[in-house]
């Protein structure tokens, strides 16, 4: 299994400014994006990394450069790679977003609602061409995942990174096209985890995505003007099932003391959260580990619902994975 830890770089000068950064050089870390790399190498800091790779523009290299100096162990050199440049976005780089939105509505709807489809026409020493920002960017992370991948199998691998092309980078290892490239959030210091089983293409885990905890947010910050509503997904603490390796599947088995532990730091952790609505799955072990979060959050309603019943594996449940290997061979666990 090859680990892949994804960041983003700090907060930088354009960021506060509300500016189009693209590819463009000139801003630099603010004292709070110097900081919260600094949190997220602390945060790192017991992880041996086999390789560290990082764009080459400056908020994203000084924020690799913070990050390893927390490291424990430092052997990984930084390599700077042209394909974790940020989105291209050369006919806006520099401009204030409020200012790229009055000059440039029809183009920055299209933006917003369909990335994929943004075009710019763009002049330079080669001549005239159509340029896909976001296509471009999506082909960019592939090429990336290409070189990579099969030079550190079983390794871990830190990536500092932007906005964009770690969003890229996440949506190509799971195969989300790039017209939900605005769906993935990545906050300034992020952190996101993906593990893969082999190259581009294979099966992938999405560990984690865009935690924050390290930065001192329970959660992510959500952006400004955000419209609709936030789900928290949370899973079941532990069960004894879960503790000897059995499949569960729609077996009604409760948790035991360590779940409900489990449930009660879920709880504590998400204390400060506004929760406006509950819903659980109508079995014991997703019921009472939602009933436990919930003593936080007195006066809402737990609503059960059929639809969250787990899987069923059949034949499988009640069997531990040695005895699923025998007595179904033939069968992928």
């Amino acid at each position: 299994m090859t680990r892949v830890i994804i960041v983003r770089h700090g907060q930088s000068t354009y960021n506060t400014e509300k500016r189009i950064q693209g590819r463009t050089d000139a801003s630099r870390l603010t004292e709070k994006g110097r900081n919260d790399a600094n949190q997220a190498g602390k945060a790192l800091s017991k992880i041996s990394f086999q390789a560290i790779y990082c764009s080459p523009l400056n908020r994203a290299k000084t924020t690799a450069e913070i990050i390893r100096s927390e490291l424990v162990e430092q052997s990984a050199q930084i390599q700077v790679s042209e394909e974790l440049l940020e989105v291209d976005l050369p006919l806006w780089a520099e401009m204030l977003s409020s200012d790229v939105k009055e000059k440039f509505p029809e183009d920055y709807s299209i933006w917003k609602k369909r990335p994929h489809e943004l075009r710019m026409m763009i002049h330079d020493a080669q001549g005239s061409r159509e340029h896909f920002p976001v296509l471009a960017l999506y082909e960019q992370a592939q090429q990336f995942w290409q070189e990579i991948l099969s030079r550190h199998q079983g390794k871990n691998i830190l990536i500092v990174g932007h906005n964009g092309i770690n969003r890229a980078l996440i949506s190509t290892a799971l195969g989300i096209p790039p017209s939900c490239y605005h769906g993935i959030q990545q906050s300034n210091c992020g952190i996101s985890v993906l593990n893969f089983s082999g190259g581009l293409g294979e099966p992938v885990q999405l560990e984690s995505m865009n935690q924050t905890q390290h930065l001192g947010d329970t959660l992510p910050t959500l952006r400004p003007n955000h419209q609709g509503f936030r789900l928290l997904l949370v899973r079941h603490g532990e069960t004894e099932w879960n503790r000897q390796g059995q499949f569960q599947g729609q077996i009604d088995v409760p948790l035991n003391d360590n779940g409900r532990q489990q449930a009660a730091k879920a709880g504590e952790f998400l204390k400060d959260v506004k929760i406006d609505f509950a819903f659980s799955s109508t079995m014991a072990r997703p019921k009472e580990t939602a009933e436990i979060i919930l003593k936080q959050h007195p006066g809402i309603n737990l609503e059960l619902l059929e639809g969250l019943r787990e899987i069923s594996h059949g034949l499988w449940e009640g069997k531990f994975e040695k005895e699923i290997e025998q007595e179904f061979p033939q069968s992928p666990v």
